[in-house]
């Protein structure tokens, strides 16, 4: 028997070097468990990966998808935990756009039948992000003056609705006002549009330099650098994605003399905590998600074998949400 997966041989644009295949079903090691994977996410961050701006960490030939859900089926000698019929998240090492994934049994988290696939597909990557830059990086209290960037992207809204359950609103950037409806019925200060022709004049009236605590910044480029510029001295800046493709000054520490500087990789967090922290992470973000604080919504549902069409969709302008891949 076969199972279907994905792999790259070489870097580039994943509609071009993604190809599936048919592997022979996994067999688990001892210390291994076999997931027959539902649901699985295409990430920017997988895109980023195929792409090769990772390269220098990622061995060819490579298997993408870092998130996803599905079923444990077999367990390799040792495993106690978890046993067949346990529906699990396979953190920790890629592979989930597969129909099959063998994964590590210690590096697969239980989730509970309460969550909807997508719902369960979807609890890693954003979700982690977004309440261990919070809670545990920034430590936000009430009264803290905390600006976002991307503010219309599904991360972008979990800050948003997290902050606002600890009594803050943000303020937050979009590109267009065509972005504005999907903030509704959210907490915020105000909203400044980054491709509006006075965008410097505006922010510099709202964000004079040392009025800001807080900066999530998931664009880098000229727009982090111009939120950059509002913090206090003590203020603090997390930067976590490079959607604009453009860095962050590498001088900018120097130009902002005491501001604590942090780049947050969720997988170096998983990496590096210990297992238990892990798991507690996760008993933290299910209720969130069953509540609608950090979930995402979903654009569409594409079958494995039409992954391509699915790349497509994720470039779509249009597009409204996450794209999932179907692996039932």
């Amino acid at each position: 028997m076969s199972a279907a997966a994905s792999i790259i041989h070489q870097f580039g644009h994943p509609g071009e070097v993604v190809e599936l295949f048919d592997q022979p079903m996994p067999e688990p090691a001892p210390g291994e468990v076999v997931v027959k994977m539902q649901r699985s996410v295409i990430n920017p961050s997988d895109l980023i990966t195929i792409s090769g701006a990772y390269r220098s960490r990622i061995a060819l030939p490579f298997q993408p998808g870092y998130e996803g859900t599905g079923m444990v089926v077999a367990c390799g000698e040792g495993v106690t935990s978890p046993t067949v019929g346990t529906r699990v998240l396979p953190i920790g090492l890629p592979g989930n756009w597969s129909s099959y994934k063998r994964s590590p049994a210690q590096w697969c988290i239980p989730v509970s039948e309460t969550l909807t696939l997508p719902q369960a597909a979807t609890l890693y990557v954003n979700p982690a992000t977004a309440w261990l830059m919070l809670h545990e990086r920034a430590r936000i209290q009430p009264g803290m003056r905390v600006v976002i960037s991307a503010g219309a992207s599904e991360i972008g809204r979990m800050l948003i609705r997290l902050l606002n359950q600890s009594g803050i609103e943000p303020v937050v950037t979009l590109r267009r006002h065509s972005s504005l409806s999907r903030l509704q019925g959210l907490a915020l200060e105000a909203v400044l549009f980054t491709e509006e022709p006075d965008f410097d004049k505006t922010l510099n009236e709202l964000l004079p330099s040392d009025s800001v605590d807080l900066l999530l910044d998931a664009v880098g480029g000229k727009v982090g650098m111009a939120l950059a510029r509002s913090l206090k001295p003590d203020g603090h800046l997390i930067h976590y994605g490079l959607l604009s493709g453009q860095p962050l000054a590498a001088d900018l520490p120097l130009q902002l003399s005491g501001v604590r500087f942090e780049l947050f990789v969720l997988r170096n967090w998983i990496h590096q905590a210990e297992k238990s922290s892990v798991h507690a992470l996760f008993q933290t973000l299910e209720p969130l998600m069953l509540a609608g604080t950090v979930s995402s919504d979903i654009d569409s549902v594409f079958a494995l074998a039409d992954i391509h069409e699915a790349f497509k969709r994720i470039e779509d302008p249009d597009r409204d949400g996450k794209v999932l891949l179907d692996l039932m």
